[in-house]
């Protein structure tokens, strides 16, 4: 495989790893441009996911992750994606994605600061709720962009919202 780096090997590591590195790692597992999604190397083998948030501006609303298996949704429409975790907002909150099969997903979370289950946006259409994504950092979020490979039994992510506005 190439373009990508597996999460076997970054995640057995991070493990013991202090949770500053964790945070500055941004994407723990693997990540990076790869494409699109493709059926998972180990069909057979499942995944626990931990997503550590960080960040938050305030302690309102709920930290809402979702885990995407294509383009389908992604980013802001969570009742597409594969699996679903919340949690109510705290910095350093761990989302745990249980039983997930390995393969290559896009991970995306919502500091839902009003609780209505989506991304508020301002009438440009810049969100006002923070959010995180896997993978590289662009300007608009592309599911090829954030296409991470999670194939370790436990994959541990670090994640830190980015807020535009008020």
């Amino acid at each position: 495989m190439t373009g990508h780096r597996s999460c076997r090997s970054r995640c057995a590591t991070l493990r013991s790893a202090p949770l500053a590195l964790l945070a500055l790692a941004g994407a723990a597992c693997a990540s990076g441009r790869t494409g699109p999604a493709r059926a998972p190397e180990f069909p057979d083998r499942v995944v626990r996911l931990e997503i550590a948030v960080h960040g938050l501006r305030n302690g309102r609303g709920w930290i809402r992750g979702a885990v995407f298996a294509s383009a389908g949704g992604f980013p802001a429409e969570h009742e597409r994606a594969v699996r679903r975790a919340e949690a109510p907002a705290l910095d350093g909150v761990i989302l745990l994605f249980e039983d997930l099969p390995a393969g290559r997903y896009a991970l995306a979370v919502l500091h839902d600061e009003d609780a209505d289950g989506r991304m508020a946006r301002n009438a440009l259409g810049i969100p006002r709720e923070g959010y995180a994504l896997s993978g590289e950092e662009t300007l608009l979020p592309r599911f090829a962009d954030a296409v991470t490979d999670l194939a370790s039994p436990l994959c541990r992510v670090a994640l830190r919202l980015k807020y535009w506005g008020p």
